[in-house]
């Protein structure tokens, strides 16, 4: 079974709008955070709970909050909507860390506006 959900299409006026789509960026675009602090800036960035965020992560609570509090620190931000903000700012907000590109994460949550398509269906 294939799931699908609309997309945001643009279009010229979009661009001439200045809402033009932006590419994932795979090389870290600053040394201000460790690959561990971009990790959690990356599931903050896709709303993840901190509890989700430590099983997905394999560490406890603890070092997720401790992972946020230095980014929080480092950037002078005090909530996670700040920091996505800061990031966006410096255009870093792309960044897909390396242990995010491998096919066992599943980075997506479900949503009630997907699809169902069966793939079984082939144009004939």
């Amino acid at each position: 079974m294939l799931q699908v959900r609309p997309v945001d299409i643009f279009s010229p006026d979009s661009l001439l709008e200045g809402d033009v789509p932006k590419s994932l960026v795979y090389h870290v675009p600053s040394r201000i955070f460790t690959n561990a602090e971009w990790e959690a800036v990356f599931l903050i960035s896709l709303k993840y709970s901190r509890k989700a965020m430590s099983r997905m992560l394999g560490t406890s609570l603890k070092a997720v909050e401790h992972r946020i509090s230095r980014c929080l620190e480092k950037t002078g931000t005090t909530t996670g909507d700040e920091l996505l903000e800061y990031c966006r700012r410096h255009n870093w907000d792309m960044y897909v860390p390396p242990r995010f590109l491998k096919p066992r994460f599943r980075l997506f949550k479900a949503s009630t506006a997907m699809y169902s398509v069966d793939s079984s269906f082939r144009k004939q």
